[in-house]
């Protein structure tokens, strides 16, 4: 990522095209996986243009990523740890171990690009995800031990909401130092953006009036993305939002934010 928030591939900015898939079994996980079928999809998505696939909550299959080495398609993996767990008294060693066995298995694969710690996490102790959080922040020092040029994501849709740590970790570096969008220079987390967001496990509607907060860095890694500011709301008041698509751009400005 370079100081503006871009991704960067051999040194220039890079539009990256990513789309979602697994490393379990096509329509089912109760059976055998049929690995012609997994590589036929990785086909599927370099033909629509894709450049980047996203092995979600899973690493990707070994053979899956000797094929996208072949046909040029970037990766990028998270561990299983990523998501829908919670907290117990070995979060911290086995979220560790996990993302090392990831960087040490995949080292020497040329598309092994990202490596993202979480996915949707608040990283609270009403969630029971605040040390699996934790252990994410603190796992560069862990990875870079053993690969040193991953890029490393702290997490996706950052719904822990605590900006003022930066959500990538650059190639040679240990510390979330590559901001993006409204990250960095702000307070710290905003308990009522985690509290409207989601009740009783679905997001909150967003009232209309919702109005523009100013500033921030393109988000580089998707065609396009929507992410939530809160702008208002006092106690007692729903909360209100603004919702900011955000996305890259190859040009030396970056792109008008469309605000809704």
């Amino acid at each position: 990522m370079d100081d503006e928030g871009y991704f960067v591939l051999n040194g220039e900015r890079f539009f990256v095209k990513s789309c979602h898939t697994g490393s379990y079994v096509i329509g089912s996980i109760d059976v055998g996986a049929d690995i012609e079928k997994q590589l036929h999809q990785l086909d599927y998505y370099k033909a629509s243009g894709f450049n980047m696939v996203r092995f979600i909550s899973a690493p990707a299959l070994p053979e899956m990523l000797d094929y996208c080495d072949r046909i040029g398609l970037m990766v990028y993996e998270e561990p299983y740890m990523s998501w829908k767990q919670t907290d117990y008294e070995r979060t911290t060693e086995l979220f560790h171990e996990s993302v090392a066995q990831i960087a040490r298995r995949d080292r020497s694969h040329v598309s092994f690009s990202v490596l993202c710690m979480l996915n949707e996490t608040f990283g609270t102790e009403v969630t029971h995800t605040n040390q699996r959080f934790e252990a994410a922040v603190s796992a560069p020092q862990v990875v870079r031990r053993i690969d040193n040029d991953v890029l490393l994501l702290l997490s996706s849709g950052r719904w822990d909401n605590t900006l003022e740590i930066a959500s990538a970790c650059n190639p040679g570096s240990s510390e979330w130092n590559a901001y993006m969008g409204n990250e960095g220079g702000v307070e710290a987390t905003n308990e009522t953006f985690q509290q409207s967001f989601f009740r009783h496990g679905r997001p909150a509607l967003l009232p209309h009036h919702a109005v523009q907060r100013g500033g921030g860095r393109p988000v580089p890694l998707h065609g396009r993305c929507a992410r939530l500011f809160p702008v208002g709301g006092g106690r007692g008041q729903p909360a209100q939002y603004h919702i900011r698509l955000l996305y890259a751009d190859t040009g030396e400005k970056p792109r008008p934010q469309l605000f809704l």
